[in-house]
């Protein structure tokens, strides 16, 4: 109940938001800015896949490493050169992130092998640079026919295989898995869809 009404609550804020001129900017976790608005912005009207992200309370992790990369901010909040698109974002779980053996930030074993706290910091953006983008697919997927099969990610060469499990149980999401991944919630936004998934994609 409660995530209904913030998302009613957002919805409506949104709505009369958007007929108000307003510059917005992208910043990572240290309110550094990642992105400026580009003139040509359209302004969004209604929710977009940032906004349903923040307001999903098991998937803060995954969140936390989006704001960190310029690529995932831009898609998911539909500014800059990424306005007008449509995305799908796979989002693991809080607990499934955390069950990771190594976690998307940190270097193999042997990456942290003298080098500079600079270059290490550099390595551990670029990994989840790469982990983010191949949760994130450059299309609105809907359940619906016509999902079933390969949609590519955004990161270089890594594709997701959406399946439908044969079943007829309501709400439709509930019959689809990604790859090996159980969808758990579906949330739409104006510039895409949201599935949270009982696991982390494999990079």
């Amino acid at each position: 109940m409660l995530f209904n009404r913030l998302v009613s609550f957002g919805a409506l804020f949104a709505t009369v938001a958007a007929q108000l001129v307003v510059p917005q900017v992208v910043l990572d976790h240290n309110d550094q800015v990642l992105m400026e608005p580009s003139p040509a912005d359209d302004f969004i009207r209604g929710p977009v896949l940032s906004d349903m992200l923040a307001l999903e309370s098991q998937a803060s992790i995954f969140f936390s490493y989006a704001r960190e990369s310029a690529v995932a901010s831009g898609a998911l909040s539909g500014l800059g050169e990424y306005g007008g698109n449509q995305y799908t974002v796979l989002v693991p779980t809080n607990k499934a992130i955390m069950a990771l053996s190594r976690k998307p930030h940190q270097l193999n074993s042997n990456d942290d092998v003298e080098i500079t706290d600079e270059e290490a910091d550099r390595r551990s953006a670029e990994k989840v640079q790469r982990w983010i983008s191949a949760h994130i697919i450059p299309a609105a997927v809907e359940l619906k026919d016509g999902a079933q099969g390969v949609h590519q990610t955004l990161l270089d060469g890594k594709s997701l295989t959406f399946t439908h499990l044969k079943t007829s149980k309501s709400p439709e999401w509930t019959n689809w898995k990604v790859d090996d991944h159980a969808i758990l919630a579906e949330r739409k936004a104006s510039n895409g869809i949201m599935y949270l998934i009982d696991g982390a994609v494999e990079v």
